[in-house]
């Protein structure tokens, strides 16, 4: 991070509103990798001033290329307090900044952004641009504000729900990405299409539901998420996937379907369920958790491991002072586990005040960061995903850099090339072929392999091929891919 970076983030932090007008008023002589980071430092931080900051560069600055970043930062982050202010470039006749306004005031899709765009209607400045925009949203708000079992959505069942659900089932890759497009924008459809289809035998469709549901976060679909989880009948792929979405509904129910996830036999899946705990760790819940570790079984041993990989920091916290897990935690991080599981146990321990048992870890810390490794990016919107090929990669002998952020992957791939780059099919609003495409325009498919590793089963393989063909796209593998498997995608020719 530069200086002008580091300076900003501090003044952010500390409220020092005069320095940071004045660092931000030398925002336009920064370069451009370093203008977005700014502007999106300044979206992400919750709160009146940060939003003032933002203001202040949207009365100050005056070059249009960075008012148009920092309209489409606002929008992209969807900064509901901005939305008055954002509403004023629709009234200007640059062109860009007025189509600009437009997609951020779309992109927060708030009541208040569609009464803006609705004032502008009734002026001179109404054009087809901002008709649409008023349609879009009016669909977006009245989706958003249907409850599932409101009889009108069920007997709605528009063509345009129906044809993208069937094109979200289908095994064509171009259908499927544009149905995934469609219900981003449509969370209580994603949540009825999920309601619909829990007896399906179309694998491919509930993983794509699940997935929507855990990015939209309808509240009706957790119901569902937990019925799902109740069978006993559904493969090690739809029990991460619900799991992994399960983790965007804290409440009644999802600790008691974590506590049983956590005796699956599959690891990804007991560290999604770790993950689920988090958010959902009463007395009782914790208690049955020390309970399970301290049986002193193999299996116990394997779950303190993946509680450890799963970085749950609050189990962890909870399990700490038990001996079993200790010891157990020991074993792992001394030998097997890699660099940020360390670093979570560590910052723990440093809580607790065991300073000494911290020293010593750190020493562990040091010297594995010092290795050599040739290094792959990851990137997906799920944490766990994250969690589990971060720890899968290192057992290759290589080093993750996990990323959550598309964005601050593209930078860090941009910045110094990675040895290879693995992804998720979906990838905020994209698809992972689509990133392919963007990383192709800087490195050629022999120069670095990009491999997509989803829950994903029933490809059609001729039109996958195809479609990975046209992207760049090296490999698609099962998500998650054996260490074995992970070696290949570097040392293949």
């Amino acid at each position: 991070m530069t200086d002008y970076l580091i300076q900003l983030k501090q003044m952010v932090r500390t409220e020092r509103l005069e320095q940071c007008r004045s660092l931000l008023d030398r925002i336009g002589q920064q370069p451009e990798t370093q203008k977005r980071q700014a502007l999106e430092l300044l979206a992400l931080t919750p709160g009146a001033h940060a939003g003032a900051m933002l203001r202040h560069l949207l009365v100050r600055q005056t070059e249009e290329t960075l008012l148009a970043g920092i309209l489409h930062t606002i929008g992209k982050f969807r900064r509901r307090d901005m939305v008055t202010d954002v509403a004023e470039f629709l009234f200007y006749d640059n062109a860009l900044l007025k189509t600009q306004a437009v997609r951020t005031l779309e992109k927060i899709a708030s009541p208040h952004a569609l009464s803006c765009l609705e004032q502008v209607a009734k002026t001179d400045k109404c054009d087809q641009e901002i008709l649409h925009a008023i349609a879009g949203l009016k669909a977006a708000i009245a989706d958003s504000r249907t409850p599932e079992h409101d009889p009108g959505l069920q007997q709605q069942k528009t063509s345009e729900y129906k044809k993208n659900l069937a094109r979200l089932g289908s095994r064509h890759p171009e259908k499927y990405c544009q149905a995934f497009a469609y219900f981003l924008h449509h969370g209580s459809q994603a949540a009825a299409g999920l309601t619909e289809n829990l007896d399906s035998q179309n694998h491919d469709l509930l993983i794509r539901l699940l997935h929507l549901v855990y990015t939209t976060t309808p509240q009706t679909a957790a119901k569902d998420i937990l019925a799902l989880i109740s069978r006993n009948r559904i493969n090690s792929h739809l029990k991460f996937a619900a799991y992994d979405a399960l983790q965007a509904f804290p409440g009644s129910g999802a600790a008691d379907a974590a506590i049983r996830g956590l005796t699956d036999t599959a690891s990804h899946v007991r560290m999604a369920a770790a993950r689920v705990l988090e958010k959902n760790g009463s007395v009782r819940i914790l208690s049955q958790v020390r309970s399970m570790v301290e049986s002193g079984t193999k299996t116990a041993e394997l779950l303190v491991q993946d509680i450890l990989d799963a970085r749950a920091a609050k189990l962890i916290s909870a399990l700490i002072n038990t001996d079993t897990f200790f010891y157990a935690a020991s074993n792992h991080l001394e030998k097997t586990a890699c660099e940020p599981v360390l670093a979570t146990f560590i910052r723990i321990l440093e809580t607790r005040k065991r300073r000494a048992s911290a020293a010593k870890y750190r020493q562990i810390l040091d010297a594995k960061t010092c290795e050599p490794r040739k290094t792959i990016v990851v990137t997906s919107l799920s944490r766990t995903y994250l969690d589990v090929y971060t720890k899968l990669v290192y057992a290759a002998g290589f080093r993750a850099l996990p990323f959550t952020s598309l964005q601050d992957a593209f930078e860090a791939i941009v910045s110094q090339k990675p040895n290879a780059v693995v992804c998720d099919l979906f990838l905020h609003h994209i698809s992972g072929f689509d990133f392919s495409r963007e990383i192709r325009e800087l490195y050629g498919k022999k120069d670095l392999p990009v491999i997509i590793s989803a829950l994903h089963k029933n490809q059609n393989k001729d039109l996958l091929a195809d479609t990975m063909n046209q992207s760049g796209v090296t490999g698609f593998f099962p998500f998650p891919a054996a260490p074995g498997t992970i070696q290949s995608w570097i040392t293949a020719p």
